[in-house]
C-alpha cells in the first residue's frame, strides 16, 4: 500500500489529493522522486493536522521537513510543468 495502513479513509483522500495536484503539476520520472513524493505528502497531512490542533511546534518542526524534502526534490515553483 502506497500510504501504510495507519490512516483513515478521509486522510487517503487527503493524502492522493495532494499525490495527483503534485503528479500533475510536476515533471515526475523515477522512484525516488516518487518516493519523496510520497513523503511530502505524509508530511503536508500532519502538518495540516498539527495546525488544526493548535500545535504550533510540531507544525513548524514538519513545515521545515516540508521544506527540505520539496527543495531536495526539487519540488518549487520554478520547476512546475509549464
Amino acid at each position: 500500500m502506497k500510504w501504510g495502513r495507519l490512516y483513515k479513509p478521509d486522510e487517503w483522500l487527503a493524502l492522493e489529493k495532494t499525490y495527483t495536484e503534485m503528479m500533475n503539476s510536476f515533471d515526475i520520472q523515477d522512484a525516488d522522486t516518487i518516493n519523496c513524493l510520497i513523503l511530502i505528502c505524509k508530511t503536508d497531512l500532519k502538518m495540516n493536522q498539527a495546525i488544526d490542533n493548535g500545535d504550533i511546534e510540531g507544525f513548524q518542526k514538519l513545515s521545515k521537513v516540508s521544506e527540505s524534502l520539496r527543495k531536495s526534490a526539487k519540488f518549487t515553483a520554478a520547476q512546475n510543468k509549464e
